[in-house]
């Protein structure tokens, strides 16, 4: 009795190996209906992940972080050593510059759904992903967090649409640039110049994928930088993505608005990114930017210039990169440059090194040169080495 009981269970064993081995593949066939599968794919409408960036950055003068003097002590205002754009502020000691969630739902293109993705940030680099309205207050300039780690909501929008077009409603990331804010889509650990003239908007926006190679985008944003609880900012966000061959593809973005109130100005933005691949083991990625303010008092003001990339991947694990940027600007204030007008030129060598497919290690050397003014080593160099290395995990 026991021998036969025994051989039961061992048939509903196999029974059960056999029948969750087969189910992926009877899943595409009897997808009905879809959720919590994906028809076309197989895979979980639902994703869930992140990743978490640290290192170090230092700068050959020791200069130290200073906080703004007279500034309101809720806006955390600085005038970090590394220079105030990088997002690798604290000199020359461990930070933590990204611990990143994500979930996202995808749509179903195969019928009208809705799709979302909510991302939560902490870290140096959460005060950069703030919007006034939801993670910055509108009034009092208060941040979520204090002195030197930050937390925000970088993107939280919802997404509807039906086959190759779709619109999206909430707060997201700018299509413009060549950097990526977000560590894992970004070679190098410091971020261009480029990179701070745009990140982030609440707005709608509509997608159309025209075809497999070429989509075009536009929709209303709240300004820049802000989230939908103050009326006095409209601007127009629009572009499209070309892939012209397999090896080259051209994106251009342009944003057009105005600011009423107190701080009026107009504002005209043209982002023109081209990346080629040159060969098996070249890659080539060219950003051009032009920037320009008008304000209240009838005074001008922007920036306009370029930045370059070029990669070499060495094998499956090594990869080097080698970056140049010039930037020109005029009555554009940092907030840590005395002089308004002038030019800097920055040159960035660095390497990835990913001994998994979910880590990696990026050493970085980083020269910035300033023309007609001085923001280093107490407003008395123009010139400054950065030297540092980061390290990505994703999850």
């Amino acid at each position: 009795m026991k021998k036969k009981s025994k051989v039961y269970w061992q048939c509903v064993c196999f029974a059960l190996l056999v029948f969750t081995t087969q189910a992926s593949s009877w899943a595409s066939v009897f997808c009905v209906p879809c959720a919590p599968l994906d028809c076309e794919t197989g895979r979980s409408v639902w994703d869930f992940g992140g990743w978490v960036n640290a290192g170090i950055m230092a700068n050959q003068y020791g200069q130290k972080d200073t906080y703004v003097a007279g500034s309101n002590p809720n806006n955390n205002d600085l005038v970090p050593g590394n220079t105030g754009h990088l997002k690798n502020l604290k000199h020359s000691s461990f930070q933590m510059n990204q611990l990143w969630f994500y979930g996202e739902k995808q749509r179903n293109r195969r019928i009208l759904d809705i799709g979302a993705r909510v991302e939560f940030t902490y870290g140096v680099d959460g005060r950069h992903f703030q919007a006034f309205g939801l993670d910055r207050s509108n009034t009092t300039g208060k941040r979520w967090g204090t002195g030197d780690y930050y937390a925000s909501l970088p993107q939280m929008y919802a997404e509807a649409g039906y086959g190759n077009f779709s619109v999206k409603a909430g707060k997201f990331f700018t299509v413009m640039g060549l950097d990526s804010s977000c560590a894992p889509n970004r070679f190098f650990y410091s971020t261009s110049y480029e990179n701070q003239t745009y990140i982030d908007f609440g707005g709608v926006l509509a997608t159309w994928e025209v075809n497999p190679n070429f989509t075009i985008f536009g929709g209303w944003v709240n300004g820049e930088e802000r989230f939908f609880t103050d009326s006095h900012h409209n601007a127009f966000l629009g572009g499209v993505n070309w892939k012209l061959f397999p090896n080259l593809r051209i994106d251009y973005s342009t944003l057009i608005g105005k600011d009423e109130g107190e701080n009026e100005r107009e504002y005209f933005v043209n982002s023109l990114v081209v990346r080629v691949n040159l060969s098996k083991r070249w890659d080539y990625a060219f950003a051009w930017l032009l920037r320009n303010e008008k304000y209240e008092a009838g005074e001008c003001g922007g920036r306009y210039g370029i930045n370059q990339e070029l990669f070499y991947t060495v094998n499956n694990r090594w990869q080097l990169g080698f970056g140049a940027e010039w930037i020109r600007n005029y009555n554009w204030d940092y907030g840590y440059v005395q002089d308004l007008t002038y030019g800097v030129y920055s040159f960035r060598l660095g390497a990835n090194w990913k001994p998994t497919s979910h880590f990696t290690l990026r050493p970085e050397i980083r020269y910035d040169k300033f023309d007609g003014a001085a923001p280093f080593k107490g407003e008395t160099k123009s010139g400054q080495f950065l030297y540092g290395f980061s390290g990505v995990l994703t999850f």
